[in-house]
């Protein structure tokens, strides 16, 4: 089935226009995808941020500090203590074990010798998801840290409707 159109005009102050106009240039879009991608990414983000409940699916970025334990002090006696940069990559792991329920994919990329990228792909109660991020936001060897939600999980709505109760 073919996708219906509708046409409407807006009115932008004159310096809003032109730097939307140089920025969807840049990007070699039109005008219509460029609205149409804003209004829907608009629209997703006022939703996730208004709706308490519900399922969403999202996407949790970021870099973490790694460190190797001390190879030169094995022989040592006594007890070896991890700094807060291995302390947290083990707690990065713990929390990602106490969410397994909403991850639904996990990459860890080797950038540099100290530096690891994690992605995270989630989909779930928002609730859970929120919780998750506050957690690995929360890890004080993070350098960079990235939470977007794509969009609301519809294919929880689906089940739902799908579903019989006899």
């Amino acid at each position: 089935m073919k996708e219906v159109y509708e046409r409407f005009t807006i009115s932008l102050p004159k310096d809003l226009y032109d730097d939307f106009e140089h920025f969807r240039e840049s990007l070699g879009m039109s005008r219509s995808d460029a609205i149409r991608k804003a209004m829907q990414s608009y629209m997703v983000d006022k939703v996730a941020e208004t709706d308490l409940g519900g399922d969403i699916v999202g996407c949790i970025t970021y870099i973490l500090k790694h460190e190797h334990f001390d190879k030169t002090s094995e022989d040592e006696p006594g007890p070896k203590y991890a700094s807060i940069v291995q302390s947290d990559f083990i707690k990065s792991n713990d929390i990602q074990h106490l969410f397994q329920d909403i991850i639904i994919s996990t990459m860890h990329i080797h950038l540099e010798d100290d530096n690891c990228l994690l992605i995270i792909a989630v989909k779930g109660l928002k609730r859970r998801i929120f919780e998750m991020n506050k957690q690995l936001s929360s890890l004080q060897s993070t350098i960079n840290f990235d939470f977007s939600i794509v969009g609301k999980d519809i294919s929880a709505k689906k089940e739902r409707k799908n579903q019989h109760n006899h």
